[in-house]
């Protein structure tokens, strides 16, 4: 992250590992977004813990995005210039 400084990172991915990314990411001041292929976070918790999870994300200034079946990646030369979901480009 510091060698490329990187300044946005996209992580796929909202189990345990994705979870911790993120916390990590934005404590190295990252601006963060997570997709999910699933509408919540956590997939693997009940979904009253994985809504407190998705409000979390949001205070922690983390862009969520849930239900991302199949994005689509644009790459640079080193790295993921942009994602298309659904037409729409992030």
């Amino acid at each position: 992250i510091k060698q490329k400084n990187a300044k946005k990172v996209l992580v796929v991915g909202s189990g345990y590992i994705g979870l911790e990314l993120c916390e990590a990411l934005t404590a190295l001041n990252c601006e963060v977004i997570l997709i999910e292929k699933e509408l919540l976070p956590m997939p693997s918790t009940e979904s009253k813990i994985r809504n407190k999870i998705k409000d979390l994300l949001a205070e922690k200034g983390i862009e969520f995005y849930g239900g991302i079946a199949s994005p689509k990646f644009y790459f640079g030369e080193e790295n993921v210039k942009s994602i298309e979901i659904d037409g729409w480009h992030k």
